[in-house]
């Protein structure tokens, strides 16, 4: 049985588990022979009973001390306060020749199969087998003793040695099934490890294939629309700053470093950055709102969020036909949203593709901050993205929400209500 956990914490779990089980059937056991000698009492009030009852009572408070401390000390005052209690017990019962024959019978063996079970108790199957193994000894000893003092034909009670059996075979499965697990732990190992190294790598080439998405091609596009002859300086600063980032592998890890210094100016953040880079394209970017709330942002939430926006504006300059873009920052409490609208051609949302424009550059990456993306166009009426993000650090645990998956919002007949990466007419994930 593989609990999923580690060794140590195994063992501990299935010995914490076979010990209450083998407390609660001794405790069954101690329970039916005191009902037997009440009964018997009852029955047969000339009898001096009483003494079996008294002689279970102090076994029983060993068990219930040995439930909650299992330690050899414990178990060693339960075998000798619990042969104790058997022989009297016992001695008790065969007072009465006429009823109690032989001791082979159901009632004596009760207490001794309660000893037994202080086999549960060791730690590991090779000493759980020994403290059964002595119960089992002092059990029969005190029964054959009460025998012996009162004169009884002892015959042995299969029940004990049945009992004995049970437990050892448990014990012995264990043994097995531990070792078993122990053999297993290393593939289970290397397998998360693999997975998770799987993991980081599909995340490694999903940002890389983003980000050459942002730099490089977009880049591409604005020198072959550029006039001939010298390249404008500002652009030529541009693209040796994404360059530098590329060759450099500064993307591969948090913004945290690079942004932490100026957190607090807007001019610092990467949404700035990327309203400016717009700019030295040729649009005209209208900014309007609290722009210091985004400088405020995780670095991570900010870099996710600013890349996003520039994909929203590189999809205008290409494909919306117009040179005039809108930026409406809004927060709350808890978030910070940023509108980027257009009053260009726009496309039908019915459409699909596959490419990886709106898919990666925008929607994943603010899927991976915790965020959510929504979008309206129709035709001919223009295009809203509205890019949603929370004000705090939120971790990633593998899952979005519905929405933000998926990108159904409620909205009019020209919102996007099938899946975010729907269709584009405007082709503006074609690279």
């Amino acid at each position: 049985m593989a609990l999923g956990l580690p060794d140590h914490l195994a063992d501990d779990t299935l010995n914490r588990a076979l010990a209450r089980a083998a407390h609660l059937f001794g405790s069954v056991c101690l329970i039916g022979a005191l009902v037997a000698a009440i009964a018997l009492s009852a029955a047969r009030p000339t009898e001096a009973l009483w003494p079996t009852v008294i002689a279970l009572v102090p076994m029983g408070l060993l068990l219930a001390t040995l439930a909650t401390n299992r330690t050899s000390l414990a178990a060693t005052g339960y075998l000798v306060i619990g042969g104790l209690s058997s022989f009297v017990y016992t001695v008790t019962i065969f007072g009465d020749r006429t009823a109690f024959p032989s001791s082979s019978m159901l009632i004596v063996a009760l207490p001794a199969m309660a000893l037994v079970m202080v086999g549960a108790t060791g730690v590991g199957s090779a000493r759980g087998v020994l403290w059964a193994t002595g119960g089992l000894l002092v059990g029969e000893g005190a029964i054959i003793a009460a025998c012996l003092v009162t004169g009884q034909t002892y015959r042995l009670d299969w029940f004990v040695p049945l009992t004995y059996l049970f437990l050892v075979s448990v014990l012995f499965l264990e043994a097995v099934n531990r070792r078993v697990n122990r053999a297993a732990q290393p593939s289970i190992l290397r397998a998360a490890r693999d997975n998770n190294a799987f993991a980081l790598r599909r995340d490694l080439e999903a940002r890389a294939t983003s980000l050459m998405h942002d730099t490089v091609l977009s880049h591409l596009i604005s020198i072959a629309a550029a006039e001939p002859g010298p390249l404008d300086p500002r652009m030529r600063s541009l693209v040796s700053r994404d360059l530098d980032g590329l060759v450099g592998g500064d993307w591969l890890v948090s913004q945290e470093a690079a942004y932490a210094a100026s957190a607090q100016e807007w001019a610092a953040t990467p949404l700035a950055d990327s309203i400016d880079a717009a700019r030295l394209g040729g649009l005209r970017v209208d900014v309007a709102g609290d722009r210091q709330v985004v400088a405020i942002l995780p670095s991570d939430t900010a870099a996710a969020l600013g890349l996003a926006v520039r994909q929203c504006l590189a999809n205008v300059e290409r494909h919306a036909g117009v040179d005039r873009v809108e930026i409406a920052i809004m927060a709350t409490d808890g978030e910070v949203s940023v509108m980027v609208a257009d009053a260009g051609a726009g496309f039908t949302p019915t459409e699909q593709t596959s490419h990886i424009g709106l898919r990666h550059s925008i929607r994943q990456r603010i899927v991976d901050v915790g965020g959510e993306v929504q979008v309206w166009s129709s035709p001919g009426e223009g295009t809203s993205v509205m890019l949603t993000v929370p004000r705090t650090t939120v971790l990633r645990t593998g899952t979005a929400s519905v929405a933000a998956i998926t990108g159904v919002h409620p909205g009019g007949a020209g919102s996007i209500t099938g899946p975010l990466d729907a269709g584009d007419a405007r082709q503006d994930v074609g690279l």
